[in-house]
């Protein structure tokens, strides 16, 4: 049995519209600054906890626990479906599904957001044996705990992770898991290379020749 781990935003999925319109109107309700969606595109794959101070700057927990809730409720009721399948992302899955991979999402976003975004994307959730959110652990990427969560329950170590943030290649190293980073979000190949990832890869379909 081989098991693969993917992150979900900017990885399977672009999704930023889609948060961007979501976090914006959690952000009206207490009067703070919209952002832009190249912004958030910069932003998304970080803790959770670390977005919002950065999204709803000088606001106390109180306030940034009530937006994020906000967040997940507003993308759940309609923003969802300004997510997009990105080129490849399906085709791997199905590739993946056909050689008897275990195939887990592991994703900084509550595990409620992971479902309704796999809809508007158009990804069914049939191609996955497991989905892991930020909600389902103590500490979220970059800490290696939704991996090894994936582990525990599979018994037996992942074999690969695919991401494309420095968030994501730092919970893979720290897992000990070979790391496979995608140059389809916001960090480059050179900013993604000094986090020492096994790969770099272009895009999605480039992941067949690793496996």
């Amino acid at each position: 049995m081989k098991i693969i781990c993917f992150d979900l935003d900017n990885t399977l999925v672009d999704s930023v519209k889609a948060h961007t319109k979501a976090y914006n109107r959690a952000l009206s309700i207490f009067g703070l600054k919209s952002k832009t969606e190249e912004y958030m595109f910069s932003k998304l794959g970080r803790p959770k906890e670390e977005l919002i101070e950065l999204l709803a700057t000088k606001s106390n927990k109180k306030v940034r626990d009530e937006i994020n809730k906000l967040h997940d409720k507003y993308l759940a009721s309609g923003y969802f479906r300004y997510t997009k399948r990105l080129k490849y992302s399906l085709d791997i899955l199905k590739y993946l599904k056909k050689r008897n991979y275990k195939i887990a999402i592991t994703s900084n976003c509550a595990r409620n957001n992971i479902h309704v975004i796999l809809i508007g994307a158009g990804i069914s959730e049939k191609y996955f044996d497991l989905l892991i959110g930020n909600d389902d652990v103590k500490r979220s990427k970059p800490y290696p705990d939704e991996i090894l969560k994936v582990g525990k329950i599979f018994r037996k170590k992942p074999d690969f992770v695919v991401g494309d943030s420095i968030y994501d290649v730092m919970a893979g190293k720290k897992a000990r898991v070979k790391m496979v980073a995608v140059t389809t979000g916001y960090y480059g190949k050179k900013e993604l290379k000094k986090y020492k990832p096994d790969y770099i890869i272009k895009n999605l379909k480039e992941l067949r020749k690793i496996l």
